[in-house]
């Protein structure tokens, strides 16, 4: 984790990620949003261009579909948190997403033993009135 620094495909990547994961269940709720919005802006985005991202999400059908693919395994790794906490903000995990992840982690050569221990582990993230501001990114270790 020590020194690895997202450049600008990385950052570019892991926000499209965000985004594909969270049309995967053909629904972008409140507070998922709000975590766009904000893990957008912590990965350097104008709130415009985030906005935009969003609107343009589930109606654009030239959007590819694949999982994103980083320079280094433990970009991948944050990502995956950071995408359970999103999707944990749901009732449940969508089957969708499940298989988003999974693909995410294979395209990135993430161990099948840390995925489905990242996976048994509690990601909910509460949503306070508030929103999201006391939710910690995975992604912020290597900005």
């Amino acid at each position: 984790m020590k020194g690895i620094k997202l450049d600008i495909i990385d950052k570019s990547n892991y926000f499209r990620g965000i985004l594909l994961l969270i049309r995967k269940d053909f629904h972008i709720s409140s507070p998922e949003r709000d975590f766009v919005f904000r893990i957008g802006k912590a990965l350097g985005f104008d709130r415009e261009f985030i906005d935009d991202s969003i609107k343009d999400l589930l109606y654009n059908e030239y959007i590819e579909d694949n999982p994103p693919k980083f320079s280094d395994p433990e970009i991948a790794k944050s990502f995956i948190i950071d995408g359970l906490k999103m999707v944990s903000t749901d009732a449940a995990l969508d089957p969708n997403e499940l298989s988003f992840l999974t693909k995410t982690a294979e395209n990135n050569s993430v161990s099948d033993i840390w995925f489905n221990e990242v996976l048994n582990t509690d990601y909910k993230v509460s949503f306070s009135s508030a929103g999201t501001e006391n939710v910690n990114f995975e992604v912020a270790n290597y900005i």
